[in-house]
């Protein structure tokens, strides 16, 4: 079976003007495109988290985006993974950390009063999750890890761990993917939805992001 015939001939060079100007409105459709609606960066390239999630049974991924949105996520992503009885979904969200400057604050002035000249400084940034820095004075005896967890959480905040290090110690608190799995349960309490098992979470902070983002574009 031939499906182009011999005798074929397509004057591609008398034709020449009509192809540049269509070619010409489809690039321009397409530049118009990008500036209005922009680039769907994932997160490895627009900073944020992914998290995959496993269901014992089917939820559908629209379901999963409102109660995301309710829980505080407005920019949630939800997709479905791998075959339909899986149930798997990546839920990606555009923050890193849910902590505040507020709770900063209010940290340092708890562990302020409570160690004194031994803090040298508690610091955070939200390029690297939820956790803070803590610094503390060279040569005093530190207080115990129970110490500072006790001190942090007596403001409201929740502990997951504290690590210790030369100069302090680093304080893991409960951050996106604790509320994540809180808001899944709570829909299992209050709607019937299958247990949720929380598989893998990844984040990448805004700045590495768009760092990533403009290697990839210069490239």
């Amino acid at each position: 079976m031939q499906l182009i015939p011999d005798n074929l001939s397509i004057d591609f060079v008398g034709k020449r003007k009509l192809f540049i100007t269509l070619s010409f409105f489809v690039c321009l459709a397409i530049l118009l495109g990008i500036a209005v609606f922009g680039f769907n960066w994932g997160v490895d390239f627009a900073g944020g988290s992914e998290l995959e999630v496993k269901f014992a049974d089917k939820v559908e991924a629209a379901d999963i985006r409102k109660t995301m949105e309710a829980a505080g996520f407005e920019d949630a992503l939800v997709q479905e993974i791998g075959s339909a009885d899986e149930h798997t979904f990546l839920i990606r969200v555009g923050r890193v950390a849910l902590l505040t400057e507020e709770d900063t604050a209010k940290t340092k002035a708890a562990l302020q009063a409570k160690l004194g000249d031994q803090l040298v400084d508690l610091t955070f940034n939200p390029n690297y999750g939820d956790q803070f820095q803590l610094s503390l004075k060279k040569g005093a005896t530190p207080p115990s890890p129970e110490q500072v967890r006790q001190t942090i959480e007596a403001t409201g905040l929740r502990v997951n761990r504290i690590d210790g290090h030369a100069s302090g110690y680093t304080i893991m608190m409960g951050g996106i993917s604790e509320k994540v799995s809180a808001t899944l349960q709570e829909a299992k309490n209050t709607h019937g939805w299958p247990d949720a098992e929380l598989r893998r979470v990844e984040f990448v902070g805004p700045q590495v992001g768009r760092e990533l983002r403009n290697q990839g574009i210069l490239s």
